[in-house]
């Protein structure tokens, strides 16, 4: 009898128990799927020059994507991206060897920074 009482009182007990830990597991999963781009810093990836490019022009196209950013900088000019984190940027580069510095900065202060080396040649005549 006592054996009775005991398995019904942890039926009982038990599926509570269960339903309360599935919704918690939900609910942490839920927080962790809104919350992972602000733990996880700022994005940024350059499709276009890609590092060590050689150029024959004067100025060149800097593009890529930058996600979970609050700044964007591209050699130390503020840039801006479309609302799907695109960057389309027009940029003068000297003769020579020149090193492209894009710099994203959070909301929290964490920072990317991407370099892009780029050799512009200049035909001799």
């Amino acid at each position: 009898m006592a054996d009775s009482i005991r398995k019904q009182t942890l039926e009982r007990l038990t599926t509570p128990f269960l339903i309360g830990l599935g919704v918690a597991f939900i609910v942490i999963c839920y927080a962790y799927f809104r919350t992972r781009r602000l733990v996880s810093g700022p994005y940024l990836a350059v499709t276009e020059p890609v590092d060590g490019a050689t150029a024959t022009t004067s100025v060149i196209h800097v593009r890529g994507s930058a996600l979970n950013i609050s700044n964007l900088e591209l050699d130390g000019r503020q840039i801006y991206t479309s609302a799907g984190g695109v960057f389309d940027e027009e940029f003068a580069i000297p003769p020579g060897y020149t090193i492209i510095e894009l710099r994203a900065k959070d909301k929290l202060g964490r920072e990317t920074v991407k370099d892009i080396r780029v050799v512009r040649k200049v035909e001799s005549l």
